[in-house]
C-alpha cells in the first residue's frame, strides 16, 4: 500500500504512515540490494555514509567512460580522414 502512494502526483495527505518499527535506513538499504543485487548482509555491512557514495561513484565512473569513448571515436574519426587524404 505503501509505494501505490509513493507516486509523484499521488496526494500526500491520503499516503499511509509506515510502520513504527520499520528500521531508519531500511529502505536505503532495500534500494542498493535491488538496485546492485546485493545479498541483505552486503548492505547491512555498509554504513549510511558508505552507501551515499555509491550512486556518486557510478555516476562519475559513468561519465568518465563517456568522455573517454568520446575521445577514441574522435581518434578514429580523424585516423579515418587522414587515411582518406593520402
Amino acid at each position: 500500500m505503501v509505494w501505490t502512494y509513493n507516486h509523484p502526483n499521488a496526494d500526500p495527505e491520503a499516503r499511509p504512515g509506515l510502520p513504527d518499527d520499520l528500521p531508519p535506513d531500511i529502505m536505503v538499504k532495500r534500494f542498493f540490494a535491488k538496485q546492485y543485487q546485493w545479498p541483505p548482509w552486503v548492505t547491512g555491512e555498509l554504513s549510511l555514509s558508505e552507501l551515499e557514495w555509491l550512486p556518486i561513484l557510478e555516476s562519475a565512473a559513468d561519465d568518465a567512460q563517456e568522455a573517454i569513448s568520446e575521445i577514441e571515436r574522435d581518434r578514429a574519426e580523424r585516423e579515418a580522414r587522414q587515411k582518406n587524404r593520402y
